[in-house]
């Protein structure tokens, strides 16, 4: 598992925890006699910089949380039952729709974004979702309506919604009016 996810290091730490007494079984002596005096530097090296992570997974959590508060925000009135949008940026949503293809069940997720990616995409149709909107950086730079490459999904037929905007600028909106075949 660690290895099918090179980039999340934390998948890791289970294992190099439970792995320390292992190797500090090799120092094991008589009950009677202390742990040799090399040993200690080599559990400081080793459990001292473990102890630096514990709050990095939470620390994640409320970074994709504010992530996830700032896309919403401005695009309330835009979610509906039935309708995803597309978005590359990093929410929960398209956090979740990873695990579909690493899981051999997974339950049946009330999605609201999926990320640009066509197996998400024919995921969330093939659960009777509709691609509704896109939000992301690609967006700000349409204006009205035109036809776009999304994410190299194909050319989309789309209208810019620039009222739905971060207020920030870190992302547009656009509607899509109609999606390439086979997506």
């Amino acid at each position: 598992m660690a290895l099918a996810r090179s980039q999340e290091t934390y998948y890791y730490a289970p294992a190099y925890m439970a792995a320390i007494p292992a190797a500090l079984w090799v120092f094991r002596g008589s009950r009677a006699r202390a742990l040799p005096i090399f040993a200690w530097p080599l559990i400081a090296i080793v459990v001292v910089p473990q102890l630096g992570h514990l709050r990095d997974n939470a620390q994640r959590t409320k970074t994709a949380e504010r992530a996830a508060a700032s896309l919403e925000r401005p695009l309330v009135p835009l979610m509906k039952p039935g309708v995803v949008i597309v978005t590359p940026l990093a929410v929960p949503d398209t956090q979740f729709a990873l695990a579909q293809f690493f899981a051999d069940y997974t339950p049946n997720y009330p999605f609201r974004f999926v990320g640009p990616y066509r197996p998400f995409i024919q995921l969330a149709e093939g659960r009777g979702l509709k691609i509704g909107y896109y939000a992301g950086p690609a967006a700000l730079g349409v204006k009205g309506t035109a036809d776009i490459d999304l994410a190299g999904l194909g050319t989309f037929r789309v209208r810019r919604l620039a009222e739905f905007d971060d207020p920030l600028g870190s992302f547009g909106v656009l509607q899509i009016v109609s999606t390439p075949a086979g997506l």
